[in-house]
C-alpha cells in the first residue's frame, strides 16, 4: 500500500530527468548549428546593433593615489626640531595616567586648556601635539604582541603580565 506513491514517484522522476537531458541535448544542437562570430557567441535578436568597445586612448586614466609616507618614526624624529622633540618628550614623561573629571576642550597630554572648540582644534593641529600623541602612543605600544594599551604605564603591566611573558619566552626558543 506504502509502495505503490513510491514507485510512481520515481518513475515521475526518471520520466522527468529524462525529459530535461533530452531539452539540453535538443539546445545543445541548436547552439552548434548557429553561425559563430568573431567575438563570441551572440544569442541576441539585436546582435547586428552591437556598439563597439572604446579604444583605450578614450578611457579615463586610473586615478593613482599619492604614496604614503614612510611609516618609519626615526625618520619623522629626524627631521622634527630637537627643541620641539625635548618638549614632547618632557609632556610625554609626566602626562596624567588617567583622569578623573572631563574637562572641556583640554588635552590631558599637553596640558592645555582652550576656552573654546576653534581653541582646541587649534591645540590638536599644533606640531607639539601631533608629536606629543605620536610619542605618546609609541610609549604605550607593545611591538611584540601588537597590544595597544592606553597608557605608558598600562603597559608596564602589560610587560609583566603572563600573555606577554609567554610570547616572549616562545620568541627566545
Amino acid at each position: 500500500m506504502g509502495e505503490a506513491p513510491k514507485k510512481k514517484k520515481r518513475r515521475v522522476r526518471e520520466e522527468s530527468a529524462t525529459a530535461v537531458d533530452e531539452e539540453i541535448a535538443k539546445l545543445e544542437a541548436e547552439l552548434a548549428e548557429l553561425d559563430d562570430d568573431d567575438d563570441g557567441l551572440i544569442l541576441s535578436s539585436m546582435r547586428d546593433e552591437r556598439i563597439a568597445p572604446l579604444p583605450s586612448s578614450q578611457l579615463p586614466a586610473p586615478q593613482c593615489r599619492k604614496p604614503k609616507p614612510e611609516r618609519g618614526t626615526e625618520k619623522r624624529q629626524r627631521d622634527v626640531d630637537p627643541a620641539l622633540l625635548a618638549r614632547a618628550r618632557e609632556l610625554v614623561a609626566r602626562a596624567p595616567t588617567s583622569e578623573k573629571a572631563k574637562i572641556p576642550f583640554a588635552c590631558r597630554l599637553c596640558a592645555f586648556r582652550g576656552a573654546d572648540l576653534d581653541e582646541f582644534e587649534a591645540h590638536r593641529r599644533s606640531p607639539l601635539h601631533g608629536l606629543a600623541s605620536r610619542l605618546y602612543k609609541e610609549a604605550s605600544y607593545c611591538k611584540l604582541c601588537r597590544v595597544q594599551t592606553t597608557s605608558p604605564l598600562e603597559l608596564k603591566t602589560h610587560l609583566v603580565s603572563k600573555k606577554h611573558t609567554e610570547r616572549l619566552a616562545q620568541l627566545r626558543d
